[in-house]
């Protein structure tokens, strides 16, 4: 059910990217989808019952809506002209495979941890990006 809450905030959130470009500095959407995603990981990982988890989720979408577009975004404006096929694959790559990888790492993390140490893992990700600098 939380993953049905995430998706369908990715999905809502997502169009609204362009409305963020338009109105918002590039570093300021940036920092804030990493922002979002590290904050609402460690808010998943805390939880105590299913409605902070979904909350935790609803955020994480946002983030993720957030993140997506901006992503091909980067690529297509900021890369060099001769390197934009290649990363849009990288980035077509993460698109296409997080979906069947994150379900099989979790559950086979599940086995070995709490499944509250999922979302802790994961907040480390973000924690990476956010001394990118766009």
């Amino acid at each position: 059910m939380a993953e049905i809450g995430y998706l369908l905030t990715v999905a809502l959130v997502t169009p609204l990217s362009s409305y963020f470009k338009r109105k918002l500095k590039l570093r300021t959407i940036f920092l804030t989808a990493i922002v979002l995603c590290i904050t609402d990981c460690l808010m998943a990982a805390c939880t105590l019952n299913f409605p902070m988890l979904m909350t935790a989720r609803i955020l994480q979408g946002a983030g993720t809506g957030i993140a997506l577009p901006l992503m091909f975004n980067i690529i297509l404006e900021q890369s060099p002209k001769s390197k934009i096929g290649m990363l849009m694959g990288v980035g077509g790559m993460v698109v296409a495979v997080a979906p069947a990888l994150g379900p099989t790492c979790g559950r086979s993390c599940r086995y070995v941890h709490a499944v509250a140490l999922d979302f802790r893992d994961s907040a480390a990700v973000p924690v990476c990006f956010a001394g990118v600098r766009p």
